[in-house]
Parts: structure tokens; C-alpha cells; sequence
């Protein structure tokens, strides 16, 4: 979600026996690094989140750059 103006990564509790949502989203992982973000990423389809016990598991894009002066 952009939610707080980064594209980071949110979760909202569900409840056991309905699987509906209980309670307000909550962050789970803040990326408000412009270097590292999920905005490198044009295909949100390549995200590729993928959950697991206590660990969370997706792609994040790169960007680097370097100023060169010649004299």
C-alpha cells in the first residue's frame, strides 16, 4: 500500500473462523529508502510475495547511480 506516500508492505489480522478482516492494517515493513523500494518495480506482478511462519519473502528494486566529472 501507498498508504503512508511509500509503497510499503501492510497486513490486517483476519479472523480464524470467518477469514474477515479484525481491526486496522498495521505496517510490516516500511520501505522508505528511495534506494531500495518496491518502486523499482514497473510489473507489480513480479513482487512475487510470498508468506511463510514469521517471514515474508519479495523482490524490491535497486536503483544506484554515480556522478562522474572530467576536467
Amino acid at each position: 500500500s501507498e498508504r503512508d506516500g511509500f509503497g510499503c508492505i501492510w497486513a490486517q489480522r483476519l479472523d480464524a473462523a470467518t477469514k474477515r478482516p479484525v481491526g486496522s492494517m498495521f505496517p510490516v515493513q516500511h520501505l522508505h529508502n528511495p534506494r531500495l523500494s518496491l518502486g523499482g518495480i514497473q510489473n507489480t506482478g513480479l513482487i512475487g510475495l510470498s508468506p511463510a511462519r514469521g517471514r515474508l519473502a519479495l523482490a524490491l528494486g535497486e536503483r544506484t547511480g554515480n556522478i562522474w566529472m572530467k576536467k
